[in-house]
């Protein structure tokens, strides 16, 4: 059974096309394929729903702003998973126009 790099199993959940943490139930080990990377489906003609507007990193953590291509919002992520609308000075959402 292929194992992360930190020795938790993992297998494709092939169902919902994701790859899921731990023993897979119906032992699918054919199956299964161990990744150097995350999985991403190509879907052509598909506009990616938010785009990186600006990243930094500092020695034990980091931020980027994203936007959403489709209402403009742009909101701080950290490298934790932890994400927010970014606010102006007034305490108002950040929006960029978008162009259609």
């Amino acid at each position: 059974m292929p194992v992360n790099k930190n020795g938790l199993p993992f297998y494709l959940d092939r169902k919902l096309d994701v790859i899921r943490f731990g023993v897979d139930p119906y032992n699918h080990v054919k199956e299964q394929q161990l990744f150097n990377s995350p999985v991403k489906t190509e879907k052509p003609n598909k506009k990616e729903r938010f785009i990186e507007k600006e990243s930094e990193s500092l020695t034990q953590s980091g931020y980027k702003i994203v936007v959403d291509t489709v209402t403009g919002v742009n909101y701080l992520e950290s490298h934790r998973g932890g994400i927010t609308p970014l606010l102006d000075e007034t305490g108002k959402v950040c929006i960029d126009k978008i162009s259609k």
